[in-house]
């Protein structure tokens, strides 16, 4: 009662095999793994683009639908690498109850509609990378803006950056 798990997985993970028996046995792998008996996030993983957004959709949305039913996955929720259009498009699709998404002060302006997108639907939103992968807190002079007006380091005022959209 006091975490969440997550996991994910794609269409090509470990193989191409998008079949239910598949997908079934990549889920019950990340259950035995994680020790528990439902994920409570479990997110179609690897979108990079529209295209492959609605490729996954196709292939296996009716399996992590299954697998909700049966109570191995308490939400589905998505992973994107998408520009903020085509997140919007993803969250105006209904099929998801959150995403998660690379989101940090080098690149929230693609991705900000997409964000904004889910805040209107009231869509959950997780951020993964809000230190751009180390690129800020390696280039203290370069984000050294963030700072400003504040005691805070380059790294915390750019936690405080992505923390501060409301979305």
């Amino acid at each position: 009662d006091s975490y969440y798990v997550t996991s994910k997985v794609n269409r090509g993970t470990l193989t191409n095999d998008c079949s239910a028996e598949s997908f079934r046995r990549r889920l019950e792998t990340s259950l035995t793994r994680l020790k528990v008996d439902y994920i409570d996030f479990y997110h179609l993983w690897c979108i990079l683009n529209v295209e492959s957004f609605e490729s996954q959709c196709e292939e296996l949305y009716k399996f992590f639908e299954q697998a909700k039913a049966e109570g191995l996955i308490r939400h589905i929720v998505f992973s994107s690498h998408m520009q903020g259009d085509g997140l919007a498009q993803a969250v105006n699709s209904n099929r998801f109850e959150g995403m998660l998404l690379g989101y940090n002060a080098l690149n929230y302006r693609f991705r900000q509609s997409g964000i904004e997108a889910a805040y209107d639907k009231g869509m959950g939103v997780v951020v993964m990378n809000p230190l751009g992968g180390g690129i800020i807190p390696q280039n203290p002079k370069t984000f050294e803006y963030l700072t400003e007006g504040t005691d805070l380091t380059v790294p915390q005022a750019a936690l405080r950056f992505v923390a501060s959209h409301k979305e």
